[in-house]
């Protein structure tokens, strides 16, 4: 009886000896093949995860490209979402195709006056500028305006105009240089028109009554860079009020003249 006891003690020993050692082999085994097989998945860093230290080193946090929205520019370019590898590390150049278009803005009208060569020339020493006008016009008006703190302008006021009509403050078919508070904007509602001299803009205005009909004056004005007593960049500004539409003519040849005195 106790010999058999004795047996059935040492089986169970060898038994449970036998499983212990299959478990740890079996465990071994997958450790080591899964280590080894390069198609085995892992989960992959959370993307957008707060900025991780590692011995005192940040690490900026892992994005996760597939999350990345669409992007349009001009409303005509998309850029598609770049593969997400899972490696964290961007080896490879995603090439993103681009379809932009044309976003130039369209240039206006370009006038090239003739026939200037023979008009009067008209030179200022003071403020160093000069232009040319028609020869049938005259230079009416040539000053200095003052403000209300009686500072005195540094660009010159001038006006031309018909030499054969008399002028004041309030004609219309004149051009004036640097008027004060003339400015077309001032009058409503309009339209108005863009067409260029070289690189300088002219801008036209049409007005309308409340019953939105036109009326019968307009506007047109242009700024152009010269130089003013001191010698430093100053903008002259054109403008004219008129109803007879020669003077459009009149004022881009003279604009296109304006220059600088060397």
């Amino acid at each position: 009886m106790g010999v058999r006891q004795g047996y059935n003690h040492v089986v169970a020993a060898v038994t449970i000896s036998v499983i212990a050692g299959l478990m740890v082999a079996v465990a071994w085994y997958y450790d080591a093949h899964l280590e080894d097989d390069p198609t085995t998945e892992t989960s992959p860093p959370a993307a957008n995860d707060a900025t991780k230290t590692v011995e005192g080193v940040d690490l900026m946090p892992r994005v996760d490209y597939e999350q990345r929205p669409e992007v349009n520019i001009s409303g005509n370019t998309n850029f598609a979402p770049a593969a997400n590898t899972n490696t964290g590390v961007a080896d490879d150049v995603v090439e993103v195709e681009t379809n932009l278009t044309n976003t130039t803005a369209e240039k206006p009208e370009e006038l090239v006056p003739t026939g200037t060569e023979d008009w009067d020339a008209y030179a200022h020493a003071t403020a160093g500028i000069e232009f040319r006008y028609p020869q049938e016009w005259e230079v009416k008006e040539d000053y200095y305006y003052e403000t209300a703190a009686n500072v005195e302008s540094v660009v010159p006021t001038l006006t031309i105009g018909k030499a054969d009509e008399e002028s004041d403050i309030g004609s219309t078919n004149r051009i004036s240089i640097n008027l004060r508070q003339a400015d077309c904007m001032l009058v409503e509602p309009y339209d108005e028109r863009t067409v260029s001299v070289g690189d300088v803009p002219i801008t036209y205005y049409t007005f309308y009554d409340e019953a939105q009909v036109v009326l019968g004056t307009r506007c047109v004005e242009a700024r152009v860079d010269g130089v003013d007593v001191n010698g430093d960049m100053a903008s002259y500004h054109f403008v004219s009020f008129y109803d007879d539409r020669a003077v459009e003519e009149v004022f881009s040849g003279v604009v296109a003249s304006f220059s600088v005195i060397e």
